[in-house]
Formats: structure tokens, sequence, C-alpha cells
């Protein structure tokens, strides 16, 4: 890959797990089990990926700038 490709590639990454974080949302407070369930389920779902992501754009971003340039 060239060096475009790494930084699309990160920025990319960073964004998507930047708006995955975005859509998860407070966990909600109400006392009903079942819904407070479904918050938790909700909120983890989007928040793992989010970070997941995050870390991988993170990390080819450092791999860009350690690239060997020709």
């Amino acid at each position: 890959m060239n060096q475009r490709q790494w930084i699309v590639l990160s920025f990319g990454l960073f964004i998507l797990g930047f708006i995955l974080l975005s859509l998860r949302g407070p966990a909600c407070l109400m006392p009903d089990g079942d819904l407070l369930i479904a918050c938790y389920i909700r909120r983890y779902s989007f928040a793992i990926p989010g970070i997941i992501f995050m870390a991988l754009g993170i990390i080819l971003s450092i791999m860009n700038f350690l690239n060997l340039k020709k």
C-alpha cells in the first residue's frame, strides 16, 4: 500500500469509530428490566467496535509515519 492509502484507511477507521461511539447513546435510566437490558446491549454493541476501529485508525496512522519513504 502506498502512503495515501494508509492515510485514507487510518482516517476512515478513526472516523467510523467516532461515529459508532456517538451512536451508542447514554444508558437508559428506566426501572424496567427488559428495557434496561436492551439499552445496555445497544450501548455496548456500538461502543466496543467503535473503540476497536479508533485504535486501529491510530495504529495505522503510526504505521504510516514509520513507513520507509523511497
